[in-house]
């Protein structure tokens, strides 16, 4: 059997080149000191090579949970990061259960806090399905994590929402309100359903009457002639904007007295 005696030890800058009578190799400090690979160690054939292969495992392994501390991932998260730094597959498996093993690595934890965390900052199940997907999880976890979000918490969900959000729209009339609330409750991940369920139940404050005077008159200013043709589209305008059709008249017929 070939043996190979270590004949050169040189610190680089972050490594050791090792040269031996057989072969050249690269190990970090922590494994010099561990395997006392110095001048004159005589190694058995192939043994550097199982202890260069334990380095490599032990350095992508410290990398990936370095990589996880930065903020939570997914098992095909770490995969992906692994096999973009050219990490065989076989190696990445290893490591992903190496640190599966540890507890760094838990891909229904992760679903849980992700749920916890969606409920908290008072989003609704669409967005949890969509940080969820983002996150590479299996599907059949996916769908188990949304199933655990009820329908009686995202009512409880949306009801803390509107109660948070609606005073910020009270300056628009009562049809834009309606508009703008339920974009935002759309966006925010809650069901087409019980967004318009809960509209149709809520009480609007409006106090849009100061703005459709500010609209009204500004739009009265862009017109050369305000005549009945200049009239009729002003009033279609602030329609659109969500105004109502007699608050519309009374406010014109106010400002031409």
């Amino acid at each position: 059997m070939t043996k190979e005696t270590v004949v050169s030890v040189k610190k680089l800058k972050t490594k050791y080149r090792v040269e031996t009578t057989e072969n050249k190799y690269s190990f970090t400090e922590d494994t010099i000191i561990k395997y006392s690979i110095f001048m004159g160690r005589v190694f058995e054939e192939n043994e550097l090579d199982a202890i260069l292969a334990e380095e490599e495992f032990n350095v992508l392994t410290n990398r990936a949970i370095n990589y996880l501390s930065y903020q939570p991932r997914s098992e095909n998260e770490v995969r992906k990061y692994l096999l973009e730094k050219d990490t065989p597959e076989e190696l990445a498996d290893k490591i992903i259960k190496r640190i599966k093993n540890l507890g760094y690595l838990d891909d229904e934890m992760l679903a849980n806090s992700m749920l916890d965390y969606v409920i908290r900052n008072l989003k609704g199940p669409n967005v949890l399905r969509q940080k969820l997907t983002q996150k590479k999880l299996d599907e059949d976890l996916i769908n188990k994590t949304i199933y655990k979000y009820t329908e009686l918490q995202e009512e409880e969900v949306i009801d803390d929402l509107l109660r948070k959000i609606v005073e910020r729209y009270k300056k628009n009339p009562k049809n834009k309100q309606k508009v703008l609330i339920y974009q935002k409750l759309i966006r925010d991940g809650f069901s087409s359903e019980l967004v318009n369920y809960k509209l149709n139940k809520l009480e609007f404050v409006d106090e849009s009457d100061e703005r459709l005077i500010k609209d009204l008159k500004k739009l009265i200013r862009r017109v050369d002639e305000f005549n009945y043709e200049a009239r009729s589209k002003i009033i279609s305008k602030l329609m659109a904007r969500g105004y109502e059709y007699n608050k519309i008249l009374n406010a014109l017929n106010n400002l031409e007295e």
